[in-house]
């Protein structure tokens, strides 16, 4: 009898080492930051941050005199943790009686920096700015719809900075700027100041409005847009921009759209 109970007791005993033990905790893994980087989209104004998103603008200018002017221009960007790249591309159509034009306008390309706080966002970075000319070669365009700056040759870089928090958003930049006028470049300082913000209204509804105050033949614009966002990531914006103080001087029709995806 004592056999038989050692013998259990010794099998017990082996039972019991072959139970796994816990594995151990792993270390945490590193955080770059603790909170989301916060996204913003108005329309001139966008910060390249949060996931990738794709952005077709529109706009449209109606002149009494019977010049006619439209723009659309395409935009992507996609954003990391500490990193963010955009890019945009305007091309533009004129017409009037006896005369019409169409062309590329000028590319751009953002590289930045992100950081801030939570409940704030920030960048800061190199723009690149280069004229592609017209559609099909030949002279480039020499007319502008809403903005000189994406449709008049233009060349250059600048330091851009950018941020948001609590819906509203700045950014300031500035450099140096290549411009070909009358079949001669010449260079000035690029600056441009522009302030939005987006409020929503409920159920998918949204206002968007911008400032811009810009070194350029039109200084001041406003805008005012209504946003529709349906769900999946998806937006549309329609509204006008008031040029200042050209708006005054020479009366105009702009119409604003935007549609954009955010994946």
């Amino acid at each position: 009898m004592a056999l038989i109970l050692l013998a259990a007791a010794a099998w017990a005993e082996g039972a019991a080492g072959d139970v796994p033990l816990p594995a151990p905790t792993p270390p945490p893994r590193p955080v770059f930051v603790s909170h989301p980087r916060q996204t913003f989209s108005a329309f001139r104004l966008q910060l390249p941050t949060g996931r990738p998103d794709v952005a077709l603008r529109l706009a449209g200018v109606a002149d009494p005199i019977g010049t006619d002017f439209g723009e659309a221009t395409l935009r992507v960007q996609g954003g990391w943790t500490w990193f963010a790249l955009a890019a945009e591309l305007p091309a533009a159509a004129g017409v009037a009686e006896g005369w019409s034009d169409a062309g590329f306008g000028n590319l751009k390309v953002n590289a930045e920096v992100v950081f801030g706080p939570a409940g704030s966002t920030h960048t800061l970075g190199l723009q690149g700015i280069l004229s592609l000319g017209s559609v099909g070669g030949g002279h480039p365009v020499s007319f502008w719809g809403t903005v000189p700056e994406a449709t008049l040759p233009a060349g250059g870089a600048a330091v851009v900075y950018a941020g948001t928090a609590a819906g509203l958003a700045w950014r300031l930049q500035t450099g140096l700027r290549s411009r070909t006028l009358a079949s001669s470049s010449l260079y000035s300082l690029d600056v441009d100041a522009m302030f939005g913000l987006v409020r929503p209204l409920g159920r998918g509804w949204s206002v968007v409005g911008e400032a811009e105050v810009t070194y350029a033949p039109v200084p001041f614009y406003l805008r005012g847009l209504v946003r529709l966002e349906p769900g999946a990531g998806w937006r549309a914006d329609l509204g006008v921009a008031l040029p200042l103080p050209t708006m005054l001087q020479a009366p105009s029709l702009q119409v604003l759209g935007q549609v954009g995806h955010r994946f």
